[in-house]
């Protein structure tokens, strides 16, 4: 780890409500920045509060939010971690396209429906899934549709923004807390889709530890559960 050359991470790290998990993507930052590694966070500022599921059972979202929002920051900037928000990447002409296409996608074929070539749908589901506890074949239904139409327009957007990290950064790896997630899967597709190496934590089965997972979701097992 002493030489590590000019790598480039970029930490995916959107919530300040998980404390455990940014943690380890702050110390980790740290940890390689004093190696050598340009670090740099994406974060974000609100702008995917509608239907945020890290606040899916909480009071008072707004006040939540602005909560997540500061407790994220204070935190990566006690360890010296730049940040950007992801929404700085996110264009006027990409929410008027994707929305009026989410918006006409019929209920019944969210698993199956792409946009632009990206299988939004597919990935969405497992989300929704957990979100609203229904299963796959309940997406249809009134208290599923909406927020699933709405996770398809935000998971566009991230991807379409990530293009734009990518291609800006240039990173050689990506970090972040368990690849699933609705910030997060478009990092992991677009990382695994340009071959750039993704390091995944979560919490580890022994008490107070933590278990990692390269070039894949820690939690693989939420999408087969909700889609086969």
């Amino acid at each position: 780890m002493n030489d590590i050359g000019q790598k480039r991470v970029l930490v995916v790290v959107p919530y300040g409500l998980w404390d455990n998990h940014q943690q380890v993507d702050a110390v980790l930052s740290a940890a390689l920045s004093l190696r050598g590694a340009v670090t740099h966070g994406i974060t974000c500022d609100g702008f995917f509060q509608k239907d945020c599921y890290i606040m899916a059972y909480l009071d008072n979202k707004d006040e939540q939010c602005s909560l997540c929002q500061c407790k994220n920051q204070n935190l990566l900037s006690a360890f010296g971690l730049q940040t950007t928000p992801l929404a700085h990447f996110v264009t006027p002409e990409d929410q008027d396209r994707v929305t009026e296409w989410a918006n006409n996608v019929d209920a019944h074929q969210f698993l199956d429906v792409e946009f632009e070539g990206l299988p939004l749908g597919k990935w969405m589901a497992p989300i929704v899934c957990s979100y609203t506890r229904l299963s796959h074949t309940q997406l249809h239904l009134p208290e599923a549709a909406g927020i699933m139409r709405q996770y398809m327009i935000y998971e566009y957007l991230a991807y379409r923004a990530y293009e734009r990290i990518f291609d800006e950064f240039q990173p050689t790896n990506v970090l972040m807390f368990s690849g699933a997630g609705m910030l997060k899967t478009a990092a992991k597709e677009l990382a695994r889709k340009r071959n750039i190496p993704m390091l995944a934590h979560t919490t580890g089965r022994e008490p107070n530890s933590f278990s990692f997972t390269q070039n894949d979701l820690c939690s693989s097992f939420a999408s087969r559960f909700y889609l086969n």
